[in-house]
């Protein structure tokens, strides 16, 4: 279609555009572009605290998780000494033996022996 009357005239709209006038569309153009502009972007401020609060929360998180597995590591290391010390029995050595014996009387068979006359 064109944009002028079946007379050849302009269209209402566009006579007012011609002489400076205002309508309500150019408005609610002008207002939408206002609205688009008026979008907040982040300042550069805005964008740093807020990485650096992901990285300290992210570094925490990962400080709590080897702290998690530390204790844990310590934890089944403490319960496999048990054990194996439970398990397997300590090793006697021929020293021990002979002073475990020496110090219990009912444990000790030998009789001291006579040493006879002495020449």
């Amino acid at each position: 279609m064109s944009n002028r009357q079946g007379n050849g005239l302009p269209r209402p709209g566009e006579t007012a555009l011609g002489f400076g006038f205002v309508t309500a569309e150019d408005r609610a153009k002008w207002d939408q572009a206002r609205q688009y502009q008026r979008q907040k972007q982040p300042s550069a401020a805005k964008e740093f605290l807020t990485s650096a609060m992901r990285a300290l929360t992210r570094v925490q998180r990962e400080v709590g998780k080897a702290r998690m597995q530390a204790m844990y590591r310590a934890q089944a290391e403490h319960e496999n000494d048990m054990v194996l010390t439970i398990a397997r029995p300590q090793r006697r050595t021929v020293g021990d033996v002979e002073a475990g014996m020496a110090g219990t009387p009912e444990r000790d068979s030998r009789s001291r022996l006579d040493e006879g006359p002495g020449f």
